[in-house]
């Protein structure tokens, strides 16, 4: 059985990874001028900001 906990984690990132995601892609854009090598960035972004999610304060600036 799924851990309502961890559910309810998920969601709340995804809701707002889903809301600042073409604000994070913009800034990785105007850092990299390489359209792949972006992409690549911003996935690592998201990986990285999924496992420290545990530590986002809700509330707070998630873009910041």
């Amino acid at each position: 059985m799924p851990d309502s906990d961890t559910d309810s984690d998920v969601e709340s990132y995804l809701e707002l990874l889903n809301e600042h995601e073409r604000s994070l892609a913009s800034y990785v854009h105007t850092l990299v001028n390489d359209r792949s090598d972006a992409e690549d960035i911003l996935q690592a972004s998201k990986l990285t900001m999924w496992k420290k999610f545990s530590d986002f304060e809700p509330g707070t600036n998630f873009v910041a």
